[in-house]
């Protein structure tokens, strides 16, 4: 038995730890906002916290499915690889990047549990849901997968700007259109999306690699 047959056994222990420690950085992170003065569903507005709750999801339903023991909901399970499994390891990797890149060098916070949170939902989880998917994918991609996985950062991009000319506040500093123009918005936007693209090729090359035909 390789290592990765070892860790693929016990893949239901790891996501039951590292699923309490997914929502324990989101939960800390609405605890942030009503320590702040935010309201308190303020944070739903954040990519990090929406792709944390994605994996968080995935992780609860991959337990109650209990994946990777005798008895499991395999049907049910199987549903979510693939295609899901994919787009939310992408999603989540936009997150890591684009938070190492262009937030944490200037990030500032309010509190210890702020600081935990971030670390948690920027670092720990993106990481952790990378590695699972490494170990655990059992599906094939289509070719189609970066497109339709382009779906949702899209929608997000779209969102964060009706949020902004609604509220007159960028959801992101590196969006703001006070600041930087809608040329700078856009082309912020853009150049995210495009990152995601290329996250999104690199796991259907993977993909082709790693699971078997």
């Amino acid at each position: 038995m390789s290592f990765v047959d070892t860790l693929r056994g016990k893949i239901f222990y790891f996501r039951l730890f590292f699923v309490i420690i997914s929502w324990t950085g989101i939960i800390f992170r609405f605890i942030v906002a009503i320590d702040i003065g935010e309201l308190i569903l303020e944070p739903l507005k954040f990519f990090t916290i929406q792709t944390n709750l994605f994996v968080a999801t995935w992780l609860t339903l991959s337990i109650l499915y209990k994946d990777g023991l005798d008895g499991g909901n395999s049907e049910k399970m199987d549903k979510l690889y693939g295609f899901i499994k994919g787009a939310v390891t992408s999603f989540i990797t936009l997150t890591w990047i684009a938070f190492h890149i262009l937030l944490s060098a200037t990030a500032s916070y309010s509190s210890d549990i702020h600081e935990y949170s971030s670390i948690i939902n920027h670092y720990i989880i993106p990481i952790y849901f990378i590695l699972d998917w490494l170990i655990t994918e059992r599906k094939s991609y289509a070719k189609s997968f970066p497109l339709k996985s382009l779906a949702y950062p899209l929608c997000y991009l779209g969102f964060a700007l009706i949020y902004q000319l609604v509220t007159k506040d960028p959801i992101y500093g590196f969006l703001s259109i006070k600041e930087n123009g809608y040329r700078g918005f856009f082309t912020m936007g853009i150049a995210l999306n495009i990152l995601f693209a290329i996250f999104c090729y690199i796991y259907l090359g993977l993909n082709k690699l790693i699971v078997k035909k």
